[in-house]
């Protein structure tokens, strides 16, 4: 019938576009990043990592500050100025005169024994710097963990969208067989759906969905 045929052709554009999508999605993640690649990405790029990358150079400074102790520290001065002179002889003469008098200093101070402050210090800043490193370490762990989780889950949606359009292509042929048995009646005002009708609704939201959730990662 003309209501029958009107709804193979919606069914069968409906199944196309599933078909579509499916094929979409599987090339998205065939043609995506392989997992070394991913994972230097993730450890060059990963906002979290390279915030600790920082705090571990402003922690590495600490050393050096410390070691600054055990150096001599050097004092540079140097001064000029103007000055005017009057001077009143025995004989009632005043003698005058304008000299400009400078100076130049350099003071070293090298300290021989402070009760061990310096070398505590330096101590204490080397054991940051490790407690950085390690911390660091950790983060990066954590870092590449979470980008082999996410490849590892979409590789597992990437087989679920595989196993669904196989099944979806199952539907697709009992569908087409059932429209070549029996006409599809129109009772009620909606269609006379059976179970592989329900069944390929069913998995056209189940693809879409997943599709979704695989795009997203």
């Amino acid at each position: 019938t003309r209501v029958g045929d009107v709804k193979l052709r919606v069914l069968r554009s409906g199944i196309c576009l599933a078909v579509a999508g499916c094929v979409t999605f599987a090339a998205a993640a065939a043609h995506g990043e392989s997992l070394p690649e991913a994972l230097v990405k993730a450890y060059q790029t990963n906002p979290q990592l390279n915030a600790e990358r920082a705090r571990q150079r402003a922690t590495d400074e600490n050393v050096p500050q410390a070691l600054s102790g055990y150096r001599p520290q050097i004092i540079a001065g140097l001064s000029a100025g103007l000055q005017s002179v009057r001077n009143l002889l025995p004989d009632n003469t005043i003698q005058s005169a304008n000299l400009k008098p400078w100076t130049v200093g350099v003071t070293v101070t090298q300290t021989l024994f402070n009760g061990f402050k310096t070398a505590n210090s330096v101590r204490a800043a080397e054991l940051q710097v490790q407690a950085g490193r390690e911390a660091l370490r950790n983060v990066g762990q954590g870092v590449l963990l979470d980008a082999v989780t996410v490849y590892t889950n979409v590789l597992a949606n990437q087989s679920l969208v595989e196993a669904q359009r196989a099944k979806l292509a199952t539907l697709v042929a009992s569908i087409e067989r059932h429209y070549e048995v029996r006409p599809v009646s129109y009772k009620a005002g909606r269609w006379g759906l059976d179970g592989a009708h329900a069944a390929l609704l069913d998995e056209l939201g189940a693809v879409r969905g997943m599709g979704e959730r695989l795009l997203k990662r």
